[in-house]
């Protein structure tokens, strides 16, 4: 490999890790249980199931630190976002992070996160309204593309609440690629069940 591949791929692999971190913890705590699951129950799956993608994260990641914040707020985030509203039993901790996520919900924490996750369904709704046949990646990406600034201000809210603001790039990819997953499933799940219907 050349001396610029190797600069390339070390400039790459902390961003890929940070994606990975992501994708992992939201993947996670999505599969909550109803509502007899806990925030402190979701919450340590999310920490057990991402365990080897939060070691290889820390190892890779230039600033162990900020990395570490990285990892706790993501968890918070994924825990928040996917399952409000879940009682704190306190009976199943899972260390900082979990005590983090039962105290802070995204919903008083992040009302920028809150306006940008609005905006992207208001777009892709008023989309699917004038556009039912269009594909569904096509109506996501644009009702994406709609929302950068939203969604730039919903970034900066989270890395000022971190007090990590070189974590804004990772933070960025992160809220746009959940924005792009949720509504490929939301619309996805609307069109079977109209589907259905019929």
């Amino acid at each position: 490999m050349t001396a610029a591949l190797l600069l390339l791929a070390a400039a790459t692999t902390p961003d890929l890790a940070f994606d990975a971190y992501a994708k992992c913890a939201s993947s996670a705590a999505a599969a909550y249980k109803g509502p007899s699951d806990s925030l402190e129950a979701v919450a340590g799956r999310v920490d057990t199931t991402c365990a080897a993608e939060r070691t290889a994260l820390l190892e890779i990641a230039p600033d162990k630190r900020q990395a570490a914040e990285w990892v706790r707020q993501t968890g918070i985030l994924a825990v928040s976002q996917h399952v409000p509203g879940l009682p704190s039993v306190g009976s199943e901790a899972a260390g900082e992070q979990t005590a983090a996520a039962s105290t802070q919900p995204a919903a008083s924490r992040y009302p920028k996160l809150e306006a940008y996750q609005s905006c992207t369904d208001e777009r892709a709704a008023k989309i699917v309204a004038e556009l039912p046949y269009a594909a569904t990646q096509a109506i996501v990406t644009e009702a994406v593309a709609d929302c950068e600034k939203p969604l730039k201000e919903a970034a900066a809210e989270a890395v000022a609440d971190m007090k990590q603001p070189s974590l804004l790039k990772q933070v960025l990819m992160d809220f746009r690629r959940r924005a792009t997953s949720d509504l490929t499933q939301k619309i996805s799940a609307q069109r079977t069940g109209g589907r259905a219907a019929e």
